[in-house]
């Protein structure tokens, strides 16, 4: 499971936490922040770091001065920016072209999303949090599953592979324990969250087309428009 190192938006204590988690509780303070705010406010920092460094030592020098060292790093910038967008246009670019006739078949298939029935959202368990937080640890959960219990392996089947499956299970289940102790709820209060997604169709992408035990982790009919496949099987 990838880790990157975030800052508390409100102590600045640094934390190692999964790439995949959106909302983070500081380990220091109790804070909940989201993991994009404390990127955004990292990357603020940094973008002013550059600019304090590019500046240099400040001194009493003439209007004029200031003003053309000023315009040069305004140039300088701005030049460093417009060398970045082409970058990406050419990265888009490259990574879009291709058989056009494919890309329109692939992007006719949709997966088949099943209506719940009246008697089973009645059914359902919710959690006794506000909707909009099981929303976000439902996409945490997602997130983590695509990258662990649903990815594509590439390897036949064997010990090695079963191994490997063991592996990815077992830290998708650690993420779920983390989300249960950063939201103050229980571990099957986290599952009975991803029953709900699921039923209420929180999210209506395609899923993996990933094997596991030599059975299909999901539907063909549902897999439908996914882009990584797996023709393996054990």
């Amino acid at each position: 499971m990838s880790v990157k190192t975030i800052l508390c938006t409100k102590c600045r204590t640094s934390m190692n936490v999964p790439a995949a988690m959106q909302s983070i509780r500081c380990s220091s303070c109790g804070h909940v922040f989201a993991a994009a705010a404390a990127a955004n406010a990292a990357a603020a920092e940094r973008d002013e770091a550059v600019l304090r460094d590019a500046a240099g030592p400040t001194e009493d020098t003439s209007d004029e001065s200031k003003h053309d060292d000023s315009t040069m790093l305004f140039v300088a910038v701005g030049g460093a920016l417009v060398f970045v967008a082409l970058l990406c246009v050419v990265g888009i670019w490259t990574l879009t072209s291709g058989d056009d006739s494919a890309k329109v078949a692939e992007e006719e298939l949709k997966p088949v999303l099943q209506e719940a029935t009246a008697e089973e959202l009645a059914a359902l368990r919710i959690a006794n949090i506000p909707e909009e937080q099981r929303r976000r640890i439902y996409d945490d959960i997602r997130a983590s599953a695509r990258t662990t219990t649903e990815r594509a392996l590439m390897v036949p089947g064997s010990n090695v592979r079963a191994k490997l499956e063991d592996m990815l299970d077992a830290t998708h289940e650690n993420t779920i324990r983390q989300l249960a102790a950063l939201h103050d709820i229980t571990v099957e209060q986290v599952r009975d969250i991803v029953i709900e997604g699921d039923v209420k169709n929180w999210d209506p992408r395609a899923r993996s087309r990933a094997y596991r035990d030599g059975e299909r982790v999901y539907s063909d009919e549902r897999a439908q428009g996914h882009q990584e496949k797996s023709p393996l099987r054990q």
